[in-house]
């Protein structure tokens, strides 16, 4: 029972891990626009958007993707001049700001 227990532990740790891993290292890439197709941000001009609509430091950032794995934005923690913590988001798609509110902690 032991045996079965510590392989279940090390199957997730494992399992676990490499998500984590994969979610810091992937590097969304921008593609190119083709013929009726729409290009995707890169990561750096999606925080240049961010910090032009909420000025501070980017204390965090992530990508969400939808049910498909495809990129749908970027996701950035601005801290402010006051210290206050912001959330904005980006569309990949076209850049649109998706929200930009006072990040609430539950």
């Amino acid at each position: 029972m032991k045996k079965i227990a510590l392989v279940v532990l090390v199957f997730v740790l494992v399992v676990v891990g490499s998500i984590a891993v994969s979610a810091q290292t992937a590097a969304p890439q921008a593609s190119n626009t083709v013929a009726g197709q729409s290009a995707e941000l890169t990561l750096e001009k999606a925080r240049e958007l961010a910090l032009k609509k909420r000025v501070g430091t980017v204390e965090e950032e992530f990508t969400l993707e939808d049910e498909h794995g495809k990129l749908f934005c970027y996701v950035f923690k601005i801290r402010d001049a006051k210290k206050k913590l912001y959330e904005v988001q980006i569309a990949a798609s076209d850049g649109e700001v998706l929200y930009n509110e006072l990040d609430v902690v539950y």
